[in-house]
């Protein structure tokens, strides 16, 4: 039985219908030869749909709950009073989305007190949706209108899992390339899908965990509670639960201390 605290449940119904029309819009301009994509400050892409999908969201919000806050990727930071934060990535994986393929997505949580307690992560063009609301579990839907509810893989051996990891690239920028090296030479199989498809892969039991870098708030927002309901954990690489990081795991328990003790 679901128990969402006072405010969560209205707020992840708006999510998931913001989200969802959101992705509507975003299918206009997939695979469109009319898209152009703009290159921002920090060498990522960002186009007209990206853009149009932020302003909806953040109409659609002011709409229904004026005293929020809202900080999204596109448009900054909205002050508000209510004590909720919607943390917005309208396009996740823009990088994905201008070449065609189909593993972008609309993310958009709720942060309160510092932790999600609502999360959605829309995949329009694979017909995928993935959310939660704090203490109503974690809920996975597909194109064929079936609802599950997502759990973790149970896989307890760190040897035979399959991680979602950044690209190998990224751990060489970043200095960790041991790390990547350390993961490999366990025997552990590793997959670089990215963006928040594989975070999503793990939440639904897909893939055994999930190990980033380089990451902004709104990239792993909807995963704070996504995760957490489907009996799991997101933590840094210290294995501290927080969104203040740059570097995530996601993972079930089992996993977590043998992934933070290589990590840390």
């Amino acid at each position: 039985m679901s128990t969402l605290g006072i405010g969560v449940g209205a707020r992840l119904e708006l999510a998931r219908a913001a989200a969802e029309e959101a992705g509507r819009g975003t299918l206009q301009w997939f695979r469109n030869p009319d898209l152009m994509a703009d290159m921002k400050g920090d060498g990522s892409p960002v186009t007209r749909a990206d853009r149009e999908a932020e302003e909806l969201i953040r109409k659609r919000i002011g709409e229904a709950f004026p005293e929020d806050g809202i900080i999204g990727e596109e448009f900054g930071k909205t002050e508000g009073n209510s004590g909720f934060t919607w943390v917005l990535d309208p396009i996740d994986g823009t990088k994905a989305f201008v070449r065609g393929i189909p593993t972008f997505s609309n993310l958009v949580a709720v942060v309160r007190e510092g932790r999600a307690v609502v999360g959605v992560a829309n995949f329009p063009a694979l017909n995928e949706l993935v959310y939660a609301g704090a203490g109503g579990g974690a809920w996975w839907m597909t194109g064929s209108g079936d609802t599950r509810q997502a759990r973790l893989s149970s896989q307890d051996k760190l040897d035979d899992s399959v991680i979602e990891v950044a690209s190998p690239w990224t751990f060489m920028r970043d200095g960790t390339w041991d790390k990547y090296e350390e993961l490999a030479r366990r025997g552990a199989k590793l997959r670089g899908w990215n963006d928040a498809y594989g975070f999503a892969l793990v939440a639904t039991g897909r893939v055994d965990a999930a190990v980033d870098l380089g990451i902004k708030v709104w990239d792993i927002a909807p995963f704070d509670v996504i995760v957490r309901e489907a009996g799991g954990w997101m933590t840094d690489w210290k294995g501290h639960e927080t969104l203040d990081t740059d570097r995530v795991v996601m993972c079930n328990g089992a996993l977590r201390d043998q992934l933070t003790g290589l990590l840390a």
